[in-house]
C-alpha cells in the first residue's frame, strides 16, 4: 500500500535469493535449479504482505523536499523526535514485536540483501531513487493476534493501518509548522494541543524566512 511496487522486494542480481556467504556455499548454489530458487522467494513474498510500517526521515535538519511532498500546499506540522525516544515511546507496546531501524539504498539490479541474516531487511531496503528520504521504519509483522474475527488486511483498510499505542509524551520533542502555515492554524493547534495535554513546544518552521541581501 507504500506506492512503490518495489517495497519489501528482493533485487534481481544472480545469487540474491539464495544469499551465498561462503565459496563453498557458491558452488552449491550452481547445481540448484530455477524451481528451487522460486520458493523461498514465494515464501518470502507471503510475509511481506503481512508487514505494518510507520516511517520517519532522519536529518539534523528539515527537509524542504518532504514538506513539499507530504503537505498540501505546504501546510501541516512535523513532528520532530529521536531514535531513543521512538524506542522509549513503544515500550508499554506489548501486543506485538516492533523491529526499528535505518532504511539502505541500494541498486536492485547489482546489490544483494542478505535476508539469512534478517528477515526484515527487505523491509528496510530501498532502491537508490528514494536516498533523499533518509528514511527509518518502525515495523511489525504478521500481527494475525491483534484481530479477534477479522483479518489484517480488513482491519487495516478499514482503519488505514494498525492502531497502535504510544506515548506520545515520550516520543515527541517538537511540534513545527510547514514553512507557509497560516496563523490561525497555530491558533487551533495550540487550542488542540491543550486540550489533549500536549504539553510541546509548537515551532514555525523557518525554511521560508526572508534572507539578507
Amino acid at each position: 500500500m507504500l506506492g512503490d511496487p518495489f517495497e519489501g522486494s528482493l533485487p534481481s542480481t544472480p545469487g540474491q535469493i539464495v544469499f551465498a556467504s561462503d565459496e563453498k556455499t557458491k558452488d552449491h548454489n550452481k547445481e540448484i535449479n530455477n524451481k528451487d530458487l522460486e520458493r523461498p522467494q514465494s515464501i518470502h513474498d507471503s510475509w511481506r504482505k503481512e508487514c505494518y510500517i510507520c516511517s520517519f526521515h532522519m536529518s539534523d535538519y528539515e527537509s524542504a523536499a518532504l514538506w513539499s511532498i507530504y503537505t498540501k500546499a505546504r501546510q501541516g506540522i512535523a513532528i520532530q523526535s529521536t531514535f531513543k525516544k521512538l524506542i522509549d515511546s513503544l515500550e508499554n507496546y506489548n501486543m506485538n514485536h516492533v523491529f526499528i531501524g535505518t532504511v539502505k539504498y541500494i541498486d536492485y539490479e547489482s546489490g544483494i540483501i542478505p535476508v539469512e541474516q534478517n528477515l526484515y531487511l527487505p523491509i528496510l531496503h530501498k532502491r537508490k531513487s528514494f536516498e533523499y528520504e533518509r528514511e527509518i521504519r518502525a515495523v511489525i509483522s504478521q500481527p494475525s493476534e491483534i484481530f479477534v474475527g477479522a483479518t489484517p488486511h480488513k482491519e487495516c483498510e478499514k482503519h488505514g493501518g494498525l492502531n497502535v499505542p504510544i506515548n506520545l509524551d515520550c516520543l515527541i520533542e517538537n511540534i513545527f509548522l510547514a514553512p507557509t502555515t497560516e496563523p490561525w492554524i497555530k491558533d487551533l493547534l495550540t487550542s488542540i494541543m491543550a486540550k489533549q495535554g500536549v504539553k510541546k513546544e509548537l515551532k514555525q518552521s523557518n525554511l521560508d524566512a526572508s534572507p539578507i541581501f
